[in-house]
C-alpha cells in the first residue's frame, strides 16, 4: 500500500556454519520499481577451504559435539556457563529419553509414572547433528551429561563468540530471540553489497 515491492526467502541456520537447524524467513522490501535481485546465498559448509567461527573447516553441517565438547566438563560461572542440575523427575526425563528427541515423543504414562505434568519442550540433543531450534521458552539437556546445557553453550550453538558476555539471566531470551550472527552475515552480506554498488554507481 505505501509502494514498496516485496519479496522473501527462507533460509536454513544450519546452511551457513551455524550448529542449529533455525528456519528464518527474511523479507526484503524495495521502494524502487524493481524488486532487489534474489541472491542466492552461499551455503558456506560446502567449501572446504572455509574456516568458520569455531575453527571447523565448513566441510559439511557443523555438530552439537564439535561446538560444545571442549567445555562440557569445565564451569566457568562468570560467563554464562555454569552447570544446572535436575530434580528427580526431569533426570528420568533425561535417563528415559534418546539423543535428538523431545519429551513430547514419551507417553503420558511415563510422565504419570515421574509425577510430572506431559511437557512437549524438553529436547535431549543429539552430539552428531545440528541442534534443534532453540527457543526462549524451551529446555535442551546435554547428550551425555546429566544436565542442562548452559547459556554458554546455547550462545556457541547460535554462533555467538566465546567473547560476547551473556547478562545474568538472560541467557534464554539471547539463545531463543537471537538471528545467529553467522547466519546473518550470510544472508545480509550481498545485499549489502548491492546496496554499496549501486551508490557508488550514482555518484
Amino acid at each position: 500500500k505505501i509502494g514498496y515491492n516485496m519479496t522473501y526467502e527462507i533460509h536454513c541456520a544450519s546452511d551457513y556454519g551455524v550448529p542449529q537447524n533455525r528456519i528464518r524467513v527474511i523479507f526484503i522490501g524495495s521502494l524502487n520499481i524493481n524488486v532487489y535481485p534474489k541472491f542466492k546465498c552461499e551455503k558456506i559448509f560446502f567449501d572446504s577451504e572455509n574456516i568458520n567461527l569455531f575453527g571447523i573447516k565448513n566441510r559439511k553441517k557443523i555438530t552439537v559435539r564439535e561446538v560444545i565438547s571442549d567445555i562440557e566438563k569445565i564451569e566457568n560461572t562468570e560467563n554464562g556457563h555454569k552447570f544446572k542440575k535436575m530434580n528427580f523427575s526431569n533426570t528420568k526425563i533425561w535417563e528415559e529419553l534418546k539423543q535428538g528427541k523431545k519429551s513430547g515423543d514419551l507417553s503420558i504414562d511415563f510422565f504419570k509414572m515421574v509425577s510430572r505434568k506431559h511437557f512437549c519442550q524438553i529436547t535431549k540433543l543429539h552430539p552428531n547433528k545440528p541442534s534443534s531450534t532453540i527457543l526462549k521458552n524451551a529446555l535442551c539437556m546435554h547428550y551425555s551429561e546429566c544436565r542442562w546445557i548452559t547459556g554458554r553453550e546455547a550462545a556457541r550453538l547460535c554462533s555467538f563468540p566465546d567473547w560476547f558476555w551473556i547478562f545474568k539471566n538472560k541467557e534464554n531470551e539471547l539463545a531463543g530471540n537471537a538471528i545467529p550472527p553467522l547466519m546473518a552475515k550470510a544472508i545480509m552480506e550481498p545485499y549489502v553489497m548491492y546496496l554499496w554498488n549501486k551508490k557508488n554507481k550514482q555518484k
